[in-house]
C-alpha cells in the first residue's frame, strides 16, 4: 500500500498546474482484487500458505478484499485531493467487480471452465480475480467552470452574424455538377 501512497504523491506533484477540466487516467494491474474470493482462490492461498505463512492473512476470518480495494481508492485520493472514479464500479455485481484475471465461463449445465489456460499457472485457474483498474482522477482543489462563469457579451458583429444566419436558413442553395 505504500507504493500507492508514493503514486498518489507523484500524481499530485505532476498535476499542480492542470486545467480545471483536465483529468488523470490511471490504468493497470494493481494486484488488489475488487472481487470476493471464490473457492478456487481460497484453495490457492492454502497452497501458498504451506510455503509462506504470510498467505494465512488472506484466510483469516473477516478478511475482505473488497475493503482492501476501497482502501486503495482512499490512498489514491491523497486525503481527498483527488476524486477517484473507478470505471468498473458500474459493472459490479454481488461478487464485486468483473474478473479481469483467471476468469470463467459458465456452461449450459451450470459448470464453469477457465477462459484462458495459457497465461496463468494451474493454481491460478478459475480464481476470478479483478486486478485491473481504470481510474479517473480529478483534482478537487481546482475550481471547475460552470455556466455562471460565462457571461453573454454583446459584440457589434453579433447582429450581422445573426442576420446572415437567418438569410442563409431561408434561402436554399445547391451545388451544380462538375463545379467542384
Amino acid at each position: 500500500m505504500y507504493q500507492l501512497k508514493q503514486l498518489a504523491e507523484y500524481i499530485e506533484s505532476k498535476t499542480r498546474d492542470m486545467k480545471p477540466d483536465d483529468k488523470v487516467m490511471l490504468v493497470g494491474d494493481f494486484n488488489i482484487s475488487s472481487r470476493k474470493f471464490n473457492s478456487h482462490i481460497i484453495n490457492q492461498f492454502k497452497g501458498y500458505a504451506e510455503q509462506d505463512p504470510g498467505y494465512n492473512t488472506f484466510l483469516e476470518e473477516g478478511f475482505d478484499c473488497l475493503m482492501e480495494a476501497e482502501i486503495m481508492k482512499k490512498i489514491l485520493s491523497a486525503d481527498g485531493l483527488f476524486n477517484v472514479k473507478d470505471l468498473k464500479d458500474k459493472l459490479k455485481d454481488e461478487e464485486g467487480a468483473p474478473a479481469t484475471f483467471a476468469g470463467t465461463v459458465e456452461l449450459e449445465d451450470g459448470s464453469k471452465v477457465p477462459v484462458d489456460t495459457a497465461l496463468m499457472s494451474q493454481m491460478d485457474l478459475m480464481t476470478e480475480q479483478s486486478l485491473d483498474y481504470i481510474f479517473i482522477l480529478e483534482r478537487n482543489d481546482i475550481k471547475k467552470r460552470n455556466q455562471e462563469d460565462f457571461k453573454d457579451v454583446e459584440h457589434p458583429l453579433s447582429k450581422t452574424i445573426k442576420k446572415q444566419w437567418l438569410i442563409s436558413k431561408q434561402t436554399p442553395f445547391s451545388i451544380k455538377e462538375d463545379t467542384i
